[in-house]
């Protein structure tokens, strides 16, 4: 993924912060779903930008465990989690979700069609989102937790032919 540093100023920041918290999602997940909202972006692209993404986060959550950086990890691989639901979301319906409720909707929509295990794995994957703001879990426990969160992300996935992930 090609990246860009963006300097913003602190007061612009703090909003682009604090509405990205309220959605529960990161602050660059919510920034770039204020570009597709309101630029023009092509639908393939659209498609792409999230893949993307969720390599991003899968690799960076990857390397975080690796270095025992507990916390940050659990953060990026909730966002692996929840962008694998926005990307099939987005592969079947053309949606872009955008907030828990719809994230959480649309998972109970998914177990319909995959099974209850789906419901348990983003429990898990929303359990790691929180110990990111509350630190709580026991590193082993969290360890299990992302590589469960993982496994069932790429089996996902692959399920609904999402290529390229692990590129």
């Amino acid at each position: 993924m090609n990246t860009i540093e963006v300097k913003l100023p602190e007061k612009l920041y703090e909003y682009v912060k604090l509405f990205s918290q309220e959605r529960g999602l990161l602050i660059e997940d919510y920034l770039i779903e204020v570009i597709i909202d309101n630029l023009e972006v092509n639908e393939n692209d659209k498609l792409i930008t999230y893949v993307e993404l969720c390599r991003k986060y899968l690799s960076e959550g990857e390397n975080l465990l690796k270095q025992k950086n507990y916390v940050q990890a659990c953060e990026k691989i909730w966002g692996f989690a929840s962008i694998v639901v926005k990307i099939i979301a987005f592969k079947k319906f053309k949606q872009i979700l955008k907030k828990h409720k719809q994230l959480w909707s649309f998972v109970n929509y998914l177990s319909k069609e995959v099974g209850d295990e789906i419901l348990k794995w983003f429990a898990v994957a929303n359990e790691l989102h929180t110990n990111f703001y509350e630190n709580e879990l026991p590193d082993e426990l969290i360890e299990k937790y992302i590589h469960y969160v993982i496994s069932y992300g790429k089996e996902l996935l692959k399920k609904y032919q999402i290529q390229d992930i692990n590129d």
